[in-house]
């Protein structure tokens, strides 16, 4: 089973009348290359679920932790890394010339595609622990703090919420 492009028939000759191979198409994205909205639709939440998650992963890390110099090119690093891996399905399994020399991906298969993404999500896992390794003392201390300072505000929500619930239950008794 291939992952190639395919449109609707438009008057091509073609043996088989449903679809006709377009090796031309505009859109080359994983997700959007058949036209096909209900392959396009979960592709689409796909890329903007990642995008904004990633988008604010990267702002929330900047604005709650401290960082030396090269405790920024280590954050560079690593969040290089979580895009290839949140992105590889674009990246890898698109019709981009690329493509065509990456070993795994060529052959345009769902078996070796999968193998090729789980060995690329393993390797981006891998260098993205490294990164967070070899992170300052500094690092390390604000994310012990700002996890501390966190881990406080969800008991005393939580602490918050029992006493609303007995005092409800107090009342409603009454």
């Amino acid at each position: 089973m291939a992952y190639k492009p395919y449109k609707p028939n438009r008057g091509l000759n073609t043996k088989n009348k449903n679809h006709a191979r377009i090796d031309d198409s505009p859109i080359k994205l994983f997700g959007f290359r058949s036209g096909l909205s209900y392959r396009m639709i979960p592709a689409m939440m796909y890329y903007l679920v990642v995008t904004a998650v990633f988008i604010s992963s990267i702002v929330n890390e900047l604005k709650h932790y401290s960082f030396t110099g090269a405790d920024m090119v280590l954050f560079v690093s690593k969040y290089l890394f979580i895009g290839i891996a949140l992105f590889s399905p674009a990246i890898f399994l698109s019709d981009f010339k690329y493509v065509e020399y990456l070993p795994l991906f060529k052959k345009k298969t769902v078996s070796s595609g999968l193998i090729g993404l789980l060995i690329v999500i393993i390797f981006s896992y891998f260098m993205w622990n490294v990164d967070l390794y070899c992170m300052s003392k500094e690092y390390k201390e604000s994310v012990k703090a700002y996890q501390t300072e966190v881990q406080k505000d969800i008991e005393q929500m939580t602490l918050e919420q029992e006493t609303k619930t007995d005092e409800e239950i107090s009342m409603e008794e009454n």
